[in-house]
């Protein structure tokens, strides 16, 4: 699966996810051009298009249609999203709602410094 950003030679942008296939994902294209419609930044686009294509992965990994999701999947995919933005995005980038930045690996004292966000906890009812 892979997100395409291509410019037309009209200077139009597309952005657009892929199935291993090499074929649109005709639900997640029809939202990204309805954002673009709607004159979102070409990096809002790209950035949806990426978080889109993990949600796309997980279904794909749980053979789920898009159509049948429950509460309980998507409770599982933020947990399991929350456990990839701690080892490889800093939780400022994820509380500004922004795609994230890399971080390294570690703090200058060869541990991993970050402290957890209490804001980032998840509470199911």
């Amino acid at each position: 699966m892979a997100v395409r950003n291509a410019l037309l030679p009209s200077g139009q942008r597309i952005v657009e996810l892929m199935n291993d296939a090499g074929e649109p994902v005709a639900a997640v294209n029809t939202y990204l051009r309805h954002l673009a419609a709607r004159n979102c930044s070409p990096n809002t686009l790209v950035a949806y298009a990426h978080d889109l294509q993990h949600l796309w992965r997980f279904l794909a990994q749980q053979h789920l249609d898009w159509r049948e999701v429950k509460v309980w999947h998507t409770v599982e995919f933020l947990g399991l999203s929350e456990i990839a933005q701690d080892s490889a995005v800093t939780p400022s980038a994820v509380d500004s709602g922004g795609a994230g930045h890399r971080r390294p690996a570690d703090g200058p004292t060869g541990r991993d410094d970050r402290q957890q966000d209490p804001r980032r906890g998840l509470v199911i009812l």
